[in-house]
């Protein structure tokens, strides 16, 4: 992990969720072009955010939803200029042991297909079929 980086969980509504808002609304809404209503999904506040911080500055954000069975991944979000550089592993890898650490095992997310591998690399395989959500190609993935 850089030495400069960051990982933290924040609580909805602090300064760093809001920023991490942001961050989602440029990834999601301006890059992809998906459409606010599904990006704004009312579950903030029930959810846990993690946010990576590299020399003080916001880089990538990942939302948690604890349903039962399962902890869903979602909103993982690294910032444009950023990728590329290990951000987005070190903040995954992080979110999974914490949540492990907490006694949590199973996880399930929602991949856009060109992250599939990166999903593969920490355990996850595919179930089902390919569908659409939010306009872009996306497959379910468990780790259980």
């Amino acid at each position: 992990m850089h030495p400069e980086l960051s990982i933290l969980r924040v609580p909805a509504g602090s300064d760093l969720f809001e920023l991490a808002a942001q961050l989602r609304r440029r990834v999601f809404i301006e890059e992809q072009q998906v459409p606010e209503a599904d990006e704004w999904d009312g579950r903030d506040q029930q959810a846990g955010h993690w946010v990576a911080l590299y020399q003080g500055n916001l880089v990538g954000t990942l939302r948690v939803l604890w349903l039962e069975p399962h902890v869903k991944l979602g909103r993982f979000a690294i910032r444009k200029d950023c990728r590329g550089r290990g951000f987005g592993q070190a903040l995954f890898r992080q979110v999974l042991m914490d949540l492990q650490t907490a006694g949590r095992q199973k996880f399930f997310l929602e991949a856009q297909m060109d992250r599939i591998h990166f999903y593969q690399h920490y355990g996850f395989t595919t179930i089902g079929e390919p569908y659409m959500a939010a306009g872009i190609l996306h497959q379910a993935m468990q780790n259980y």
